[in-house]
Order: structure tokens, then sequence, then C-alpha cells
């Protein structure tokens, strides 16, 4: 009986697979998670999928109530930044919706599942920016990046469950930092955050080695589109570093996926493990 149940298991899941490699997904909505990072993120996990002939492929597809939408640059602000934003045909296939609680699986396994190696060749193959946000990126390590000195990138933003995950206090991170580069010597510090006391506090214990980049500061007059820019500016950065320190953030992860050779730093409480 067993072996006629391993059997029956068996030809179900190879219908499921093969179900599932004619499936052509649509990302759309609008909820509050769709933010550029995460949806980058549910990205790289279907284009796994897809390079493995698992799906038929898939398209971003938001509307002018979308999360970045700016009525001046289009309905659909995944094209703001990126030169691509489907892959695959829809013809011959079942088109799915994806629903939120799935985009939030997706993009939790291709955190924790992707290798590096996996990540930075499906990034190189199929990923690439708008031409614009190539140039703006280029502007800024033109007139903002060090010359010949390491950079040292310190991702932090207030954890979204404190009680999982407990807030680091501003010095004692200071401090973490000064511990994790002291052997590099000389060195810049990119440090990205929105929460004032931690700007402060690293200037106060940095001073000129911080590295000041007025384009990506956010305020009440900033757009949403314009956060979205600034987002994935701040990405595309931290891969620019030799080593970056991000407790609790998936932008660690990500700029280690776009530049392998970096040495990434994480701390206390992040449930993600890099393989």
């Amino acid at each position: 009986m067993n072996k006629y149940f391993a059997l029956f298991f068996l030809l179900c899941s190879a219908a499921s697979i093969s179900n599932a490699a004619h499936n052509y997904y649509l990302i759309d909505g609008l909820h509050e998670d769709n933010n550029v990072i995460k949806i980058w993120y549910t990205a790289l996990g279907l284009l796994d999928e897809y390079d493995k002939g698992l799906n038929a492929g898939f398209e971003i597809l938001f509307n002018q109530n979308g999360k970045h939408f700016s009525a001046e640059r289009g309905p659909n602000w995944w094209q703001y930044y990126f030169g691509f934003h489907a892959i695959g045909s829809s013809e011959h296939s079942a088109v799915l919706r994806i629903p939120r609680h799935k985009r939030s699986t997706i993009r939790f396994n291709t955190v924790c599942t992707m290798s590096v190696e996996r990540g930075h060749y499906l990034l190189n193959t199929y990923m690439r920016l708008q031409p614009a946000m190539q140039e703006q990126l280029n502007q800024i390590k033109h007139d903002y990046w060090p010359k010949d000195i390491p950079v040292v990138g310190v991702y932090y933003q207030h954890p979204i469950i404190p009680e999982v995950q407990p807030p680091w206090d501003p010095v004692a991170l200071c401090e973490r930092v000064k511990h994790e580069v002291k052997d590099i010597g000389v060195c810049k510090i990119f440090l990205c955050t929105d929460l004032q006391d931690f700007a402060m506090s690293f200037k106060d214990h940095f001073g000129p080695q911080c590295v000041d980049i007025p384009h990506l500061r956010n305020d009440t007059s900033t757009t949403p589109a314009e956060r979205g820019q600034h987002e994935l500016l701040t990405l595309l950065l931290l891969a620019e570093c030799n080593m970056v320190i991000a407790p609790g953030s998936y932008q660690g992860i990500g700029a280690k996926m776009l530049n392998p050779d970096l040495q990434l730093i994480e701390l206390d409480t992040f449930p993600y493990a890099l393989k």
C-alpha cells in the first residue's frame, strides 16, 4: 500500500510542477507592502522559477494607484526605475494574479534560500535599470563617492516588530561599527537611515568620515516616486561599498547579491541566512 501511495504522490507532484510551468503571473495591486525593494525580491524569485522552466513568465503591472505612482511619469511605477517589466509569454498559459500573501512567500523564500551566486547571475542576466536611473547612480558616485578609500555602508531602520527584533541603541551601534572597521584603517561611513537620533549619533562619533548624500534624504516634500528612487539608489550604493553592516534588513542581502565581493556583517536577530 505504501509504495502505491508514494507513486501517487510522485505523480501528483510531477503534475503540479508541470501545471506551474504553464502559469504566467501578474504582479499588481494596491497593497502598502508593494515598495520597490520588496517587489525587486519578488521579481527575483519569479525570475529564478522562469530561468528553471517552472513558470511561463510574469509581468509587473501597477496602475495609477500604486505605491510610487507619479502622474507625470506614467501609471506603472516599476518602469520608472527598471528597463524590464515583463518576461516570457502568456500565450497558451494560465494567467494568474499573485495575491499579497503569495508575494510575501516568494520574497521570503528568495531572501532565505537563494544563494548569492544565483541572485547575482539572475540580476546580471535579466534585470536592467532604466538609463536615467543608471545615469543618476553614476552622477552620485562621481560627486560624492570617495576615491581610493574603503567605504563601509551602514543600513538601519527601526524594526517592524520590536518584540521579535529589539531595536539598537544609536551609541551601541556606533560602537559596534567602530569595532567592525578597526582593521580597515582609514575609511568612510555611508549611513542609510531615516532615524534622526542615529544620524546625529553617527555624525558625533565619525564626523567627516560620514558620506553625506543629500539626494537620498526624504522629507514631507518627497514624492512617492522619489521615495522609491531613493530606496533603490540606496541599495545600489550599498552594493558599491567594501563592507555593509545591516542589522535586520533586506538591503544587506540585496547588496551582497549585486556585489558578491563585499563583506556583509549581519548583526543580532536577523532571521535570514545567506547560502
